[in-house]
């Protein structure tokens, strides 16, 4: 522990700014190599991803709102109007 507070005491401010350099450019390489690893650079990849949660949520909101019988009443008030407005042809 000693050799290590010698070392540090005689760090000049600069040193001490490279060490911050060195470790916000490692942190940076890191997420870099985490983004690669994760094909979060592949616009097509991540627009994939983005569409098909976008469609499991619309699906499952719509399924939600078809359970509601306010909705039903609706659509099948709807059909009946159009059957009768084939039936009056």
């Amino acid at each position: 522990m000693k050799l290590f507070s010698t070392i540090l005491a005689d760090f000049t401010e600069k040193d001490w700014q490279d060490v911050k350099d060195e470790i916000k450019e490692f942190i940076i390489d890191q997420f870099k190599e985490m983004w690669r690893d994760y094909n979060l650079w592949d616009c097509d990849a991540v627009e994939g991803r983005v569409a098909e949660r976008m469609n499991d949520y619309i699906d499952t909101e719509i399924q939600r709102l078809l359970r509601k019988d306010e909705v039903k009443k609706m659509i099948i008030q709807e059909i009946i109007n159009q059957i009768n407005r084939e039936v009056k042809r």
